[in-house]
């Protein structure tokens, strides 16, 4: 169990490491707006298929990245969400056993 839950957050972090990229590559720019020395990286992406507009020197980033952006948020969300709501868990504590006495049978009385 705790194997899981820290694999849950690593993928969490690596998410998290992903988006922070792409924020500083894409979003962030797109809000504040970039200088020429840009210019090389979006003429590279501009022949791609766009979804927002260019306004002045805001380059959006193109129609793949916006969506896979999009599709990294809702990974991130969920993984996080998950990832929250299992360490909350309480675990049994080390050797303990299950007792589930709906599964076994009752001995019958000898007559």
């Amino acid at each position: 169990m705790h194997q899981r839950i820290v694999g849950m957050w690593i993928g969490t972090a690596l998410l998290t490491l992903w988006i922070g990229v792409h924020l500083n590559d894409w979003w962030i720019p797109y809000a504040r707006g970039t200088g020429v020395e840009r210019e090389g990286f979006y003429r590279f992406y501009s022949s791609r298929t766009q979804i927002l507009p260019v306004i002045g020197n805001h380059h959006p980033p193109d129609g793949g990245h916006a969506i896979l952006d999009l599709l990294v948020l809702v990974a991130f969300v969920f993984c996080f969400a998950a990832a929250f709501a299992n360490s909350r868990k309480p675990g049994r504590p080390k050797g303990a056993v299950k007792n589930d006495s709906s599964s076994r049978a009752t001995p019958s009385a000898a007559t």
